[in-house]
């Protein structure tokens, strides 16, 4: 649950700026996720297997996902795809022109005249 309501609203954010972006990068996001992902999965899996950290059951949902916690899956997840899409958007043109578009102030004409020094 806790998980969810950290990742969602920056997931949400990205997809704002830039959703038509990442549709179109659809299988380059894949291709990075899924195996950062997984590469993430198994060392966690390895290094609680040998006891070099262990998992509270209490913070756990109990649920394995081939010996992993699904709570660590997702989170390995999650974590990668709001990287890779984070990259993705922030050197993509057309996501930058948006933001740029969005942080510049848009006051009215009208305002910038009455505020701007006579000559």
């Amino acid at each position: 649950g806790l998980l969810l309501v950290w990742a969602c609203p920056a997931l949400a954010l990205q997809r704002a700026v830039g959703g038509d972006v990442l549709a179109g990068r659809r299988l380059a996001r894949l291709r990075t996720v899924a195996p950062v992902a997984l590469w993430l999965c198994l060392a966690d899996r390895l290094a609680l297997g040998l006891g070099i950290w262990a998992i509270s059951p209490r913070s756990s949902t109990g649920l394995l996902l081939a010996g992993l916690p699904l709570e660590e899956a997702t989170f390995f997840a999650l974590t990668t795809l709001l990287v890779t899409d984070g990259l993705l958007l922030a050197t993509d043109p057309v996501a930058l022109r948006r933001v740029a578009r969005w942080l510049r102030p848009q006051a009215p004409a009208a305002l910038v005249r009455a505020a701007t020094p006579a000559r």
